[in-house]
């Protein structure tokens, strides 16, 4: 049996420039979607400001963490 080596190779070659084209397509299709992006002016939202409550004593203005608690050293022994 003869084997058409040749044809399969021009397959195997088209299917690769097939696959790099659409590679670079993509690519290119990325960088475009990213420039609109990140050419846009960042909002100036002001921040919120959070107000904790204490899991410990239940007061507000701290964390059960915070050395300010009342009830901190009972819950963290020295």
């Amino acid at each position: 049996p003869k084997i058409d080596l040749a044809g399969e190779t021009q397959a195997q070659l088209a299917r690769l420039k097939r696959a790099r084209d659409r590679r670079l397509a993509e690519t290119q299709a990325d960088e475009k979607s990213h420039m609109t992006t990140f050419s846009l002016p960042q909002p100036n939202k002001p921040k919120k400001e959070v107000v904790r409550r204490c899991g410990n004593c239940g007061q507000l203005g701290h964390m059960k963490t915070n050395k300010k608690c009342p009830r901190y050293f009972e819950f963290n022994p020295a």
